[in-house]
């Protein structure tokens, strides 16, 4: 059988798990995550951007076809219920600041050609009610 790389996986080349993780512990703070690990919440989360989803409901179905080996790309099982619990209890300022201390690792993937004092705008999208 051949093999191939999903496109997700080649975007999550970008993030190196293993700086990711160290990031993450100098920044979040130290909580019991009954929901979800931060990397599956990280990865769920910006393939709803990349895909354009506005939703949990709309994240889920674009899992839903591959649940059963999302373990290839290090993700956990989630439900939409744990997604829901994890980013209510995870402070956005928090993850202002693990952007922040992420962005120079992943930066010269992104643009090769650009100078890293350039700006960046970046847009999230909603997923809790008003």
């Amino acid at each position: 059988m051949e093999h191939c790389n999903t496109i997700l996986s080649q975007v999550l080349r970008v993030f190196p798990r293993h700086e990711f993780e160290q990031v993450r512990r100098a920044v979040l703070p130290k909580v019991h995550r009954r929901a979800v690990s931060v990397w599956t919440q990280f990865v769920v989360m910006m393939t709803g951007q990349l895909t354009g989803r506005d939703s949990l409901r709309g994240i889920m179905a674009t899992f839903s076809p591959q649940l059963h080996k999302l373990y290839h790309l290090g993700l956990d099982s989630f439900s939409r219920s744990s997604l829901a619990r994890a980013s209510e209890g995870t402070p956005r300022s928090s993850l202002r600041k693990c952007f922040r201390r992420f962005w120079p690792v992943v930066r010269p993937s992104l643009h090769p050609g650009k100078s890293s004092t350039s700006r960046t705008e970046a847009r999230s999208i909603c997923l809790t009610p008003r």
